[in-house]
């Protein structure tokens, strides 16, 4: 299930496990067409990863505190940790395949 994280639940959300985070903005072109994406990825790794979503015009704490200036943004989160992040659109396996490599590393992250 694709989660709209706020500042209210954001690390509650992903203080486990890996969490691949979407940071959009409604009027954003790009943004709309991996928005049609995320619902999918939130479906594949149901139960293995959070997928979320953070609006960033309502959300801009969320979106200060992890310096997002372009969008979208997708930042990739192992035990709280911000491990990885993509700008811009990508091609969907780009998306699956760093869900997949966070998935798969056992390194624990404690930056």
């Amino acid at each position: 299930m694709l989660r709209e994280l706020t500042v209210d639940n954001f690390e509650t959300s992903i203080d486990s496990g890996v969490a691949l985070v979407d940071f959009y903005a409604d009027w954003c072109g790009p943004c709309k067409v991996l928005g049609k994406l995320m619902p999918h990825l939130a479906e594949k790794f149901d139960g293995k990863a959070l997928i979320g979503k953070v609006n960033v015009d309502q959300q801009p704490t969320l979106t200060q505190k992890f310096w997002v200036s372009s969008m979208p943004t997708i930042i990739m989160f192992k035990n709280w940790q911000p491990v990885e992040q993509m700008r811009w659109l990508r091609p969907p396996h780009d998306y699956v395949d760093l869900v997949e490599k966070w998935l798969s590393d056992t390194t624990e992250t404690n930056l």
